[in-house]
């Protein structure tokens, strides 16, 4: 049985990265977390990590069949 792969375009996940930075939703993580986003305390591995997990479940919900 194969995998099935979505493949997006660039820009197409530049907006949903986007999206999620604009939406606040990522500062509201990060404060409950008692760090501060825009200075940088935590690794940016870490909060590309955190953002594209939720950016693909949130894709996985929208594209779902």
């Amino acid at each position: 049985m194969s995998v099935r792969r979505w493949n997006f375009p660039d820009s197409f996940k530049r907006e949903a990265v986007d999206r999620v930075a604009n939406s606040g939703l990522a500062g509201a993580f990060f404060a409950v977390l008692g760090v501060r986003f825009m200075d940088h305390q935590i690794k940016i591995g870490v909060i590309a990590g955190v953002l594209l997990f939720w950016v693909s479940m949130r894709l996985l919900r929208y594209l779902s069949p």
